[in-house]
């Protein structure tokens, strides 16, 4: 059973949701995921360190210079402030999360 990730770019925040297995699903982002991207581009997913589970990436648009970032990331209006407040917060970076086997993912690509 193959749960669904949502990447949303800009204004609403990424969403994680469980299959529940008889056709429906949950949205699970804020119990399940540390944070989410700010702007994300795109995901993948597939079993990264090789311990049997599924785990996932999702990728930001984010600068790899202090420059870059600061100068792409958008205006800071009431949009923004949402993103900065969201549960689970949202941060521009690219993010990988290891499936620890439990309900919860870890991030660790910003280690």
């Amino acid at each position: 059973w193959q749960d669904l990730f949502v990447g949303n770019d800009f204004e609403f925040p990424d969403r994680l949701y469980r299959n529940n297995r008889n056709g429906t699903f949950t949205e699970v982002t804020s119990t399940v995921l540390p944070h989410t991207t700010w702007f994300s581009m795109g995901s993948d997913c597939g079993d990264i360190n090789n311990d049997g589970l599924i785990d996932f990436m999702c990728v930001d648009m984010s600068g790899t210079t202090h420059y870059k970032a600061k100068t792409t990331m958008g205006a800071m209006g009431a949009n923004t402030w949402f993103m900065q407040t969201a549960d689970p917060p949202q941060y521009m970076r690219n993010c990988l999360f290891l499936n620890t086997g439990t309900p919860r993912f870890m991030e660790v690509a910003f280690q």
